[in-house]
């Protein structure tokens, strides 16, 4: 059998932390498994950023950029260098406030301390995304970036194989785990349309906001606001799309509590 070629990618690496830059300019040339991932230049500033990309005369694919840059917001560099016609991987120290805007915006994201697997896993999300909505996806990521953790965002980046659909969190009935893959069920005025995504069900659990949304066992996320019945026997809620979903027995508690503080009479 002939094994494809691995995709071939031109990047641009801005960080500022000198000894963390010195080590993705090394695991980007030499751990990447992916790709091929050529570093065409690495700088350090919001100001150094922007003269390297106005020098450039082929655009780079994909660019690693630190969330916290010391000469102004990030958002100043992508305003300065548009059009943004290639991939952004982030990079931030842990903070789950970044982490779940970017999951709100199905843009590739890397914590500090970078790992190997992090970085080859962040250019293949990075790689199935590319070219598909930029703009608008680097737009849900800055609103949910500016909320504060309780709010729900504006919308959801939900990135297919063949389309981008941006959805209100309030819109999505449930979300069921297939495998490696992830059944999520938005309601469309009267109807019902099922999007099948290729992430586990950790990554909605991380991106959904906690209130309001409930796991009832490993494969099943709801939206407590589209429950129309809970059935005691067997410990299953009916929701509004005529989905059954099971409730797990060291589970059940907690729900019952949330659904009967909502709307005891």
């Amino acid at each position: 059998m002939i094994q494809s070629e691995k995709p071939h990618y031109r990047a641009i690496l801005v960080e500022d932390e000198l000894r963390t830059r010195h080590m993705l300019e090394e695991m980007i040339e030499q751990k990447i498994a992916v790709a091929d991932v050529e570093l065409i230049a690495s700088c350090g500033t919001i100001q150094e950023a922007t003269a390297t990309f106005r020098s450039l005369r082929v655009r780079p694919d994909i660019v690693f950029l630190d969330i916290n840059l010391p000469d102004g917001p990030v958002f100043d560099l992508l305003e300065a260098i548009k059009p943004v016609d290639f991939e952004i991987i982030f990079i931030t120290a842990y903070d789950e406030y970044t982490r779940k805007a970017c999951q709100y915006a199905s843009i590739a994201y890397l914590n500090k301390p970078v790992s190997e697997e992090m970085l080859n896993e962040a250019v293949q999300r990075a790689a199935e995304y590319r070219g598909r909505h930029i703009q608008k996806r680097l737009h849900t990521m800055k609103k949910a970036a500016t909320q504060s953790a309780s709010t729900l965002p504006e919308k959801l980046a939900l990135t297919t194989q063949e389309e981008i659909y941006f959805v209100a969190p309030q819109h999505i009935v449930r979300v069921e785990a297939d495998g490696n893959y992830s059944k999520v069920i938005v309601k469309e005025g009267e109807d019902f349309r099922t999007i099948v995504l290729s992430q586990n069900l950790g990554r909605f659990e991380e991106a959904l906001p906690s209130v309001g949304f409930f796991k009832t066992h490993r494969a099943h996320i709801v939206n407590l606001a589209h429950v129309k019945r809970y059935q005691r026997a067997d410990a299953t809620l009916l929701m509004e799309d005529g989905g059954e979903v099971l409730v797990s027995r060291r589970r059940k508690n907690q729900l019952l509590e949330l659904l009967e503080g909502k709307h005891q009479f």
